[in-house]
């Protein structure tokens, strides 16, 4: 039995570490990981607006880069976090959360 909970634990640490490893191919960074446990907390950064290029380019276009320019910051990325956690039944979840900045 102790053998079983052994290849368990492996098998969930290298779940983790797989979707650990997905997630930086696309960008994220850790923040924190326990590896005893199986779970780990990623973060895709914000990327914000140019502002200066922006207003340089609205005064060039009279105005009219303007509309574009509040567009891009409506729809601007803000930063994310994704908990991972890695459950005993061998379960990966994922929960997101947007934060305001």
């Amino acid at each position: 039995m102790a053998q079983q909970n052994s290849r368990d634990d492996q098998r969930r640490r290298q779940m983790l570490s797989n979707a650990i490893s997905n997630h930086t191919i696309r960008g994220a960074m850790i923040i924190t990981q326990n590896d005893q446990e199986c779970w780990a907390i990623l973060s895709y950064p914000a990327k914000p607006v140019n502002h200066i290029l922006h207003a340089i380019l609205t005064i060039l276009l009279c105005g009219l880069w303007g509309i574009a320019w509040i567009i891009l910051y409506v729809n601007r990325t803000k930063e994310r976090r994704v908990r991972i956690t890695v459950l005993p039944s061998l379960e990966v979840r994922e929960e997101v959360m947007v934060l305001d900045n």
